[in-house]
């Protein structure tokens, strides 16, 4: 076996967890019109994947043009000159890559490519330097589900708490978050950072109406925030003009969110207790109020927020 054969072989069983049908189902549904008389590219997948059989049961149905798929266990990477060229063909990219290659490798792979694509990763890659720039700046978002539970090879399954589906596809979700806290007679919950003029947030929950300046909030915000399509960097050119207007309507976030193009410096506040500091949940991403169009029902004008940057404790 080559040294190449002997490196892939090293990455399957490194990286080899397979995502339930029922997963990739109740995802992909939510995009059902998207794949019309397009070609879907699965570059990390093998014909027995469930990617595969999800695809070959609903390609008829979906009018999908032309389902491909190339795996590591193929000895094709995605990275290869097989799987590039397929790529350079494909409309949008459909797969769970290895967990390990995603922020760094795969990522930047796909986004350069400028196809459209839907993958699953894990949601702390929001914070990565490689990855928080394609947030900022509309290139990237989170999906609909949470897949969970992967099956590994030797037939048992493994659980994850934290993956979720991330696209750059049209996504059209509510913002659930309905904040009802207030800043203004609760300052001494609010810390704010030594270095940056910002608040700390420490759950979504406790996000105040009533403050329009910049706030650290947990990193799970990004699962409730979609930018709009027309804020969206290179993507929707594929649709008409009637079907853009169409999408605009349909999506309650469309021009109340934005994503600003400023990265924050580190933010921590040294009042805070060490053991605090030092937990993982302090990872921040900076966002603002910036308009104030949606009322509450006792009346508060609720802003809609901007990512501003990422922030963590030291």
């Amino acid at each position: 076996m080559s040294n190449e054969n002997l490196r892939l072989a090293r990455q399957v069983k490194n990286d080899e967890f397979y995502t339930r049908y029922e997963d990739i189902e109740k995802e992909l549904i939510r995009y059902k019109d998207q794949f019309k008389n397009k070609i879907v590219y699965c570059n990390c997948d093998a014909p027995e994947s469930n990617f595969i059989k999800f695809f070959n049961d609903v390609q008829v149905e979906w009018q999908i043009k032309e389902v491909l798929h190339t795996s590591l266990k193929e000895g094709v990477s995605y990275d290869s000159p097989k799987a590039l060229e397929l790529l350079d063909k494909c409309d949008i990219v459909v797969t769970n890559p290895p967990f390990s290659k995603v922020r760094n490798e795969f990522l930047p792979l796909i986004e350069r490519s400028g196809k459209q694509f839907l993958f699953i990763g894990n949601l702390n890659m929001a914070t990565f330097k490689e990855v928080f720039p394609l947030i900022r700046d509309g290139k990237l978002w989170t999906g609909y589900t949470h897949p969970k539970e992967f099956l590994q090879p030797d037939g048992t399954y493994k659980k994850f708490g934290n993956t979720l589906w991330w696209t750059n596809m049209f996504v059209d979700k509510p913002f659930t978050l309905n904040p009802d806290k207030k800043y203004y007679g609760n300052e001494d919950k609010y810390p704010r950072y030594d270095n940056y003029d910002a608040i700390n947030v420490d759950k979504l929950a406790d996000i105040p109406s009533d403050y329009s300046g910049v706030m650290g909030v947990p990193v799970t915000f990004i699962e409730h925030y979609v930018p709009p399509l027309t804020n969206r960097g290179g993507i929707g050119s594929e649709y008409t003009d009637s079907e853009k207007e169409q999408m605009i309507k349909t999506s309650e976030l469309t021009d109340d969110t934005t994503i600003c193009d400023t990265l924050s410096p580190l933010a921590y506040n040294k009042n805070l207790r060490s053991r605090e500091r030092e937990r993982a949940y302090f990872c921040r991403i900076l966002v603002q109020a910036y308009r104030h169009e949606h009322v509450l029902g006792d009346g508060t004008n609720l802003g809609q927020f901007e990512v501003n940057g990422e922030g963590k404790y030291k």
